[in-house]
């Protein structure tokens, strides 16, 4: 299999729409994995916009993919991810150092936003969609993406999603503006999802400071301890107003609190994440659909959308299926170039209106 190889600096020049549908079909072609399609065509286009300004405004593009999923004696994630979550694909950001426990390093650190990358053929996005906004001809994404992009959003409060055909836009701050405080459906689903937040940061763990064996992930009994005296505080804070799921959960964490200590394990914890997230789920969608700006669709949407496969002769193409269709080139793909052209203004705007606001701020 051909090997590709990472060429930036040029490719970051040609960063045009023909550019961009020739590396999705090599990708494809060569190295359709997730990581590739980040490192090799996400990552050069938010990076050629970040360099439009990088003289004005000091921002980066950090590559993740290849952090640890836990914390080590030099790094921790807690800035920028829920401890238990998955890290985020690509970090954009201001004074970030991988070396960050020294606590001036941490503080200095700023998340501008994240960005979620999934492959182009990935179930996950292919033929589903944010908002059904009530068509039932429209599927909405799984229930596990949503969980996804909160975590990050709640961290980084602007996010990416993105499978190379379509770009999702979110920000948070469209539901947590001053002007929605009197609001009190908004105010209150603020507050479910702050609740389920710290739910799920007290059941995460540094591995570096909270395991007694890292390699058996054996909790430390003094963490214990001090990880189910922040489950009773949060508890408290539960809303009496309750259904009756909710109460199984109330019940489900109180257990966990009787639960002897010796014989506590990160598996119990793990089961209180995966109860929230059930718990939750309706009001994670909710806060994510209210954060959504805007979908880009670089690839021009058919009924349904098919995979992605390329070939090269005209026999594989008679051997199309149902929910494929084969490109051996450009002239196969029905894109949008105003959309594409839209993108990059898109992304610019994204990043940059906060800091243009915070410069100004500064004089």
């Amino acid at each position: 299999m051909e090997e590709i190889t990472r060429e930036v600096n040029i490719v970051v020049s040609k960063c045009n729409i023909t550019w961009y549908l020739e590396k999705m079909i090599e990708l494809l072609c060569f190295s359709p994995k997730e990581d590739q399609f980040q490192s090799y065509l996400i990552y050069p286009i938010i990076e050629e916009v970040i360099n439009k300004k990088k003289e004005s405004i000091n921002i980066e593009l950090i590559d993740c993919h290849n952090f640890a999923q836990d914390n080590t004696k030099t790094h921790t994630r807690y800035k920028y991810s829920v401890l238990s979550k998955a890290i985020p694909d690509l970090l954009i950001a201001r004074n970030f150092f991988y070396n960050n426990r020294d606590e001036k390093i941490y503080n200095s650190m700023q998340s501008i936003a994240s960005v979620e990358v999934k492959v182009p053929n990935s179930v996950e996005m292919l033929n589903k969609y944010v908002n059904s906004k009530g068509d039932k001809s429209k599927k909405e994404y799984d229930d596990q993406l949503y969980i996804q992009i909160l975590a990050s959003l709640v961290k980084n409060n602007k996010v990416i999603l993105t499978n190379a055909r379509k770009w999702e836009f979110f920000d948070n701050s469209l539901i947590n503006d001053e002007k929605l405080a009197l609001n009190v459906e908004i105010k209150t689903l603020n507050e479910d999802i702050k609740r389920y937040v710290e739910i799920i940061e007290i059941c995460g763990f540094d591995s570096y400071t909270d395991y007694k064996n890292p390699k058996t992930k054996e909790l430390k009994k003094d963490v214990i301890e001090s990880k189910k005296k922040l489950l009773i505080e949060v508890i408290s804070k539960i809303s009496n107003n309750t259904t009756e799921e909710e109460s199984k959960f109330q019940v489900e964490l109180k257990e966990l609190l009787k639960k002897a200590r010796d014989i506590t394990t990160k598996d119990d914890f793990n089961k209180i994440i995966n109860d929230a997230d059930k718990q939750y789920i309706q009001k994670i969608k909710k806060y994510i659909k209210l954060s959504h700006i805007k979908t880009i669709d670089i690839i021009k949407k058919g009924e349904p959308e098919k995979k992605m496969e390329v070939y090269g002769s005209s026999f594989d193409q008679m051997m199309e299926a149902d929910d494929t269709e084969y490109v051996s080139g450009i002239q196969d793909i029905k894109y949008n170039l105003e959309s594409f052209d839209d993108l990059k203004l898109e992304l610019e705007k994204f990043l940059y209106e906060n800091e243009k606001n915070d410069i100004v701020n500064n004089f």
